[in-house]
């Protein structure tokens, strides 16, 4: 069946919060065992904490991203709307459910297409508009 998400599909929505909070613990027995001055030490341990509640944000985030990944499959099985993933392409993490929905929707070369309409820049002053989605579950 095309439109289900298989647990690899939930380990590669995973990967970034996982990478993120290896990063994290790294940096604390990098601290640990390889740095003598305390200073050195309490900038360390600053750094790997804010890692580590970022990977802990993201991760949180988890559940909103299958449901959004759920939302596209199924507004985009039959028909192709490009308009649909607009939203989704505008910060990274949207970008990654993007990527694995075209890919289950075996649709992976449109990626660059929507890459090129929606570029990422890193500087966004653009008026934002807030937009609140409600999800029946069933």
């Amino acid at each position: 069946m095309i439109h289900m998400i298989t647990f690899l599909d939930k380990c590669r929505l995973l990967f970034y919060p996982f990478l993120l909070l290896v990063v994290s613990l790294t940096m604390v027995l990098l601290g640990l065992f390889f740095l003598d001055h305390l200073l050195a030490k309490i900038l360390f341990f600053c750094i790997s904490f804010y890692f580590f509640l970022l990977s802990i944000q993201l991760g949180g985030t988890f559940p909103s991203k299958v449901r959004s990944l759920r939302l596209l499959i199924r507004k985009n099985i039959s028909i192709f709307h490009e308009d649909s993933f607009s939203d989704y392409m505008r910060a990274p993490c949207g970008r990654q459910v993007v990527k694995l929905a075209l890919r289950k929707l075996r649709r992976s070369e449109d990626y660059l297409e929507l890459k090129r309409k929606y570029p990422l820049t890193v500087f966004w002053f653009e008026k934002r508009k807030t937009r609140i989605v409600f999800y029946k579950t069933s």
